[in-house]
């Protein structure tokens, strides 16, 4: 019996220390490729920056040759030009291709004919397939970043066989340290190169600052701290901004040439990561030094000065030095640079004395000082995530669609108790509310995290007997087709709230529906058909709403919050419940409500409902006002607290006002 006692906990030991060892840190993300290779680091760098990808199988073939075309291709990506050559119109191309390639080939070779990498005369003839060699990267490369060197210099007894029109670039490449000879002796300048040669090749090429592959997911830093128990670290960038970045699970870390785990790491260490489409660390390497041209960029190379600015409120202006209440209710102080320039709102140039405490500024910072100021206004949005991607987020809001720009690293993400959130935790179906300086997102702070999906449904799996793999798809009310998985314990309600078995509904009957999402999982948990109402709402509160003369029931706890009285809608209804609330137009409708306040510089409005929901409204400047109590003539700046006001919308913005009581 202790025999077997001890063999249990052995087995379970030695189960856990299993267990331990994998998840200290990441293996290696192709199984062909072990973390011992001589370019392994390399080729995980090179895949998490997006320049190499592996194969489907799950391997990356190492010690594979890589043709002249996958060269090609390669080296566009590494130079952020893959978007060019996505883009790229053939039909004004000046080249004969080769025959038997495709037409995103085309492209790509287009690009670097374009570039002068390589001859576009000669391209047709080119064997896009054939086998590059160790000489014809060379001189690619060469050609790309114009490096020459003295051919006579080359140490290898074999660099005659190199072709006297590339010498000149095989030898610069070769000085900046980028190929290397195979033995000190020998370059073999006709051998095939290997794929993960060129992973190296390009690796070097990041290190010595001739390219960054990822300008918007890269980055250069200084370890601040490492939180073992979320998995997140904190860099300092070299702007000076801290910030906090979450590990992913299956993130690499190389210290020098060696695979490691994050503990490892020192802090203040000098790092380079790489982050995922969800702003999650998927590589990390410490570095010796930042090159000039690797310095920090989160953006694309039309936004790269987005890092250096900020938005908030002034809250002290010293000489020399102005406090900022950033967005996230931090304070910074900054150094004004002596060729500070400040504008106004209309954006004429003023003085610093035009700034006062409470203004919303952008500024924008140089070599860490403020070299610009510019006075400016902010809006809020409220809405629905409908749609998320690196770079911009769209809103779904009274029926249309609005997309702003977002920077990963300025904009911020909270939720209504102040607490923050990272860009990849947003979900679409969120409700959020934007502060907005023109089209760009400040701050998103989530408001609700219930995700509700209307649509008609359009396809099914629903077989009875097979529960785990229940899909569901949905034409939503923007006309996107949407496809998610069902939970196998899914609540299902018929439009009267008769609770129905889920492989009972039929993909032909093309119901209206209304999906409700778990949280953690985006399974759909609940389901219920209903019949759409289509009208004015004419009244509403916390418990109910009235469209045209039918009212419903709202659910309990509906955010009735944005929801305008007087809004064009269709409403989803089940069981005399309205689960979802499509607005369909409230921009070209009339309101009415209580005055709360005029802002007559900014030519805006204020009005207060019977909901209780406020809303701002830009006026026009030709605004007409009609007064119905006393036949006035009545300014915009005349308008008083707590009158009572009719306002016709055009377009979204007030063309005309009725004073309906004073």
């Amino acid at each position: 019996m202790k025999i077997k006692k001890i063999f249990y906990m052995l087995t379970v030991l030695s189960l856990l220390f299993c267990i331990f060892a994998n998840t200290a840190f990441a293996s290696t993300t192709f199984k062909d490729v072990s973390s011992n290779h001589w370019a392994s680091k390399a080729i995980e760098e090179m895949h998490a920056a997006g320049v190499i990808n592996g194969y489907p199988d799950g391997t990356f073939k190492p010690d594979a040759p890589v043709t002249r075309l996958h060269a090609i291709i390669m080296l566009v990506r590494a130079n952020n030009l893959q978007k060019a050559a996505e883009e790229y119109d053939l039909n004004n191309s000046p080249y004969e291709f080769p025959p038997g390639i495709s037409e995103a080939s085309k492209k790509y070779l287009a690009v670097a004919a374009d570039k002068n990498w390589i001859v576009g005369e000669r391209m047709k003839a080119m064997r896009p397939n054939n086998a590059a060699t160790r000489k014809e990267i060379a001189a690619l490369i060469g050609a790309a970043f114009d490096l020459k060197g003295d051919f006579e210099k080359l140490p290898f007894i074999d660099k005659n066989n190199i072709s006297t029109k590339i010498r000149s670039w095989v030898a610069g490449v070769y000085e900046a340290g980028i190929i290397k000879g195979k033995t000190p002796s020998m370059f073999y300048p006709k051998s095939q190169i290997k794929r993960s040669e060129l992973a190296a090749i390009f690796m070097r090429l990041s290190d010595k600052g001739k390219i960054n592959p990822a300008p918007g997911k890269r980055i250069d830093g200084y370890l601040k701290e490492y939180n073992s128990a979320i998995n997140r670290i904190k860099i300092q960038s070299t702007d000076g901004i801290t910030r906090a970045l979450t590990l992913h699970p299956n993130a690499l870390v190389y210290i020098g040439d060696v695979k490691s785990s994050p503990s490892a790491l020192r802090i203040n260490q000098l790092l380079r990561l790489y982050l995922n489409e969800h702003n999650q660390v998927v590589f990390l390497k410490t570095i010796d030094s930042i090159t000039p041209s690797s310095t920090v960029s989160y953006t694309e190379d039309k936004a790269s000065g987005d890092d250096k600015k900020y938005w908030g409120y002034v809250y002290e202006l010293k000489p020399n030095k102005l406090k900022l209440k950033l967005l996230s209710d931090d304070y910074r102080t900054f150094s004004l640079s002596e060729n500070l320039v400040l504008y106004d709102e209309n954006n004429k140039r003023k003085s610093l004395l035009a700034l006062n405490k409470d203004d919303f500024i952008e500024l924008e910072l140089s070599q860490n000082k403020i070299v610009e100021i510019r006075i400016t206004q902010y809006s809020e949005v409220v809405g629905n995530i409908y749609r998320l991607r690196n770079d911009w987020i769209t809103i779904s809001r009274h029926g249309r669609l609005y997309s702003y720009s977002i920077c990963e690293h300025t904009t911020k993400f909270t939720d209504t108790d102040g607490d923050e959130y990272e860009y990849h935790d947003l979900k679409e179906g969120y409700k959020v509310k934007v502060i907005l300086a023109g089209d760009k997102a400040l701050k998103i702070e989530v408001l609700n995290k219930n995700i509700i999906i209307a649509g008609t449904i359009d396809d099914l799996y629903n077989q009875k007997d097979d529960e785990r793999d229940w899909e569901i798809r949905i034409k939503d009310i923007h006309d996107r087709y949407r496809e998610y998985d069902v939970d196998s314990d899914v609540e299902v309600y018929d439009v009267d709230g008769n609770e129905i078995y889920f492989w009972r509904l039929d993909e032909d009957d093309q119901d209206d529906t209304v999906l409700y999402l778990d949280r953690n999982n985006d399974e759909v948990e609940v389901i219920k058909l209903a019949k759409i109402d289509k009208g004015t709402i004419t009244d509403l509160d916390e418990d109910d709403i009235k469209i045209d003369n039918t009212w419903y029931d709202l659910p309990k706890n509906f955010d009735i919050t944005g929801y305008i009285i007087g809004s064009e809608v269709e409403v989803y209804v089940n069981d005399d419940q309205v689960e979802f609330i499509h607005v369909t137009d409230a921009e070209d409708i009339t309101v009415e409500g209580k005055v709360r306040n005029i802002d007559a510089d900014n030519y805006k409005i204020t009005i207060r409902q019977e909901s209780g929901n406020e809303f701002i409204f830009d006026v026009e400047k030709r605004v007409e006002i009609e007064d119905e109590v006393d036949n006035e003539r009545v300014e915009l700046d005349d308008l008083k607290h707590n009158w009572e006001v009719r306002l016709v919308l055009d377009n979204g913005e007030v063309e005309k006002i009725i004073i309906t009581d004073k």
